[in-house]
């Protein structure tokens, strides 16, 4: 999309792979992703997208020109990045390691989030999440 060469290198997070000392060098919070680019390493996927969108002019953008449907994109990546994978993404809900009821809660802020989301994609949608191009929503 934003035609840059990159190399991938695996972190099977379904087998603890985060937890390793040696990916903790690289990212302390032991989660996926980390990208090294321009000689620094970043993480957090809306740090990555954004700075990415910054600084890679070619390519299409990532977020539109609209200042209002640019915040409509960030609100939606907001609520996955904070509201929904959180829960999701090996700490709560997959883990394993609680008790059904808290599962349940965790399933259910999971579901609440998304709801809000289809909500959103009702009003903002288009082809995609927010219009008719492909954007970090």
């Amino acid at each position: 999309w934003k035609k840059i060469q990159y190399g991938i290198i695996p972190v099977n997070i379904l087998n603890n792979e985060q937890h390793d000392k040696k990916f903790y060098k690289i990212n302390p919070l032991c989660q996926v992703p980390a990208l090294h680019i321009d000689k620094v390493l970043l993480t957090e996927s809306v740090a990555i997208m954004e700075y990415l969108e910054e600084t890679r002019i070619s390519g299409l953008p990532l977020l539109p020109i609209n200042p209002l449907d640019r915040a409509r994109c960030r609100t939606i990546a907001e609520i996955v990045n904070s509201a929904i994978q959180p829960l999701q993404k090996g700490r709560i809900v997959s883990s394993g390691k609680f008790e059904p009821q808290e599962m349940d809660l965790g399933r259910r802020f999971i579901n609440r989030g998304f709801s809000a989301i289809e909500s959103l994609l009702q009003r903002y949608g288009g082809d995609f999440c927010v219009g008719d191009n492909v954007s970090v929503a």
